[in-house]
């Protein structure tokens, strides 16, 4: 049986090694068996979280986390994203893998205005959502989320891509034959310490002996102008 793991305040101390649940912004959690969110909630300004591959079943209290910008929820239990309703600062959200079968946990997201990333099955269709087999899913998801711009790896507007089949992409493409080296032969050019500073010894005199030649004129000049105005 595999061992089940309780999120306490000394568990994440522990993880993300400091001495203060107010200073984790960054928690890395996932592949640990892991059944609630524990005292994640007390880390107030967390801006990262990976509770990926879990046996999560709720992420109530997540609200607290005021300041989470990334989440990734993926492959766990869950049925409800209402919860992240007040964390109005998240830019992505990844909960493909999961058990969200009614449109109203999409609509719940509405409020969150900086959300542009949202997965909830892979680019290639594996990991969806019972959410997901609604045939309008991608086209009522970018309306009732009007800051989305990409959702399960397509662009808002784009038109939707599919992955090649197998052994197709291998076919269209034609072979790249330029045996040219993708950097400039300037690089293979060995560096001449000697050579080097010698030239820029060379511009720093050439630039000496220009100073000098303006400052001799502006001399001169003065003289002149000293004896017209016997100064």
């Amino acid at each position: 049986m595999e061992r089940e793991v309780k999120l306490t305040p000394n568990y994440i101390k522990t993880v993300s090694k400091k001495f203060d649940l107010k200073i984790v912004f960054l928690l890395d959690i996932k592949k640990q068996g892991v059944t609630a969110i524990g005292s994640v909630p007390e880390c107030t300004n967390l801006l990262m979280l990976d509770l990926s591959h879990n046996k999560i079943l709720m992420l109530n209290g997540i609200g607290a986390c005021v300041a989470l910008t990334h989440l990734n929820v993926a492959y766990n239990k869950l049925s409800q994203l209402s919860p992240l309703k007040d964390c109005r600062e998240l830019v992505t959200l990844m909960a493909q893998g999961n058990r969200i079968k009614d449109f109203k946990n999409i609509e719940s997201l509405s409020c969150l205005k900086h959300l542009s990333n949202l997965y909830l099955k892979e680019f290639s269709g594996d990991g969806a959502n019972p959410v997901c087999d609604d045939d309008d899913y991608a086209e009522h998801t970018f309306e009732v989320l009007p800051s989305l711009f990409m959702l399960d790896g397509q662009v808002r507007g784009q038109v939707a891509l599919e992955e090649p089949e197998e052994g197709k992409f291998e076919a269209d493409c034609p072979e790249f034959t330029n045996k040219e080296p993708w950097y400039s032969r300037e690089v293979e050019r060995p560096f001449n310490v000697k050579y080097e500073l010698s030239t820029e010894l060379e511009q720093v005199e050439a630039a000496e002996d220009t100073l000098r030649s303006i400052l001799d004129d502006c001399e001169g000049k003065l003289k002149k102008t000293r004896s017209i105005y016997n100064i």
